[in-house]
């Protein structure tokens, strides 16, 4: 783990990178030129009706326990695909390797990825969704479709179903709705500190 400090700013973002790379290097993901944009593609999973053999299990619960460490920690963005990965830990089949794969692929590639702590500029928002449309009118208030509500110490916003941040926890999501379910985490890209040099504790 590590943290690195803007004392300007003063924020704190806390990173698994090097955890991260020492797995990358293991598998060679470094020698790879892309990585995937999300870590679970849109698919159903289907069990395992054969047998597989020790030697596979064995690795892909390697795969699983390697990242699921830092998933738990650092990186709620690979929850959903790590914990949906786990049913298949005892009889998991080549396709699911290739999942648990890409999930490593992923993590790697968005490393730099950090929890960002500190001074909060921007004003607080309550988050709030709700998956009926109540007639698309708000004159009557039945419809809460692009309303907002603002005080000096909070801000409502309505937020769509199919973009809840709960989603992210519970469903694969496209690429569009990954990259909001993540800006709701608010997980931080560290790279161009990592890069430049800030300090590190």
């Amino acid at each position: 783990m590590r943290v690195f400090r803007n004392k300007k700013r003063r924020t704190a973002t806390i990173l698994h990178d090097f955890y991260i790379e020492k797995i990358g290097m293991r598998f060679r993901f470094a020698e790879n030129k892309g990585y995937p944009t999300t870590p679970f593609p849109e698919k159903f999973i289907p069990k395992f009706k054969g047998e597989a053999f020790p030697k596979k299990i064995k690795l892909y619960q390697e795969i699983i326990g390697l990242i699921f460490y830092t998933v738990i920690i650092f990186r709620p963005d690979v929850a959903h695909a790590i914990f949906l990965f786990c049913r298949f830990l005892t009889n998991p089949n080549p396709f699911h390797r290739r999942l648990a794969k890409r999930v490593l692929q992923y993590s790697y590639g968005t490393r730099f990825l950090g929890i960002k702590h500190g001074v909060i500029q921007t004003i607080p928002h309550l988050i709030m969704a709700n998956n009926a449309s109540f007639g698309n009118n708000p004159k009557i208030k039945k419809s809460f479709k692009g309303y907002e509500y603002a005080q000096e110490s909070f801000t409502i916003i309505y937020l769509e179903f199919e973009f809840m941040p709960a989603n992210g926890f519970t469903k694969p999501l496209s690429l569009n709705k990954f990259e909001h379910f993540r800006a709701f985490l608010n997980l931080y890209d560290a790279q161009h500190e990592v890069q430049g040099g800030l300090q590190t504790r």
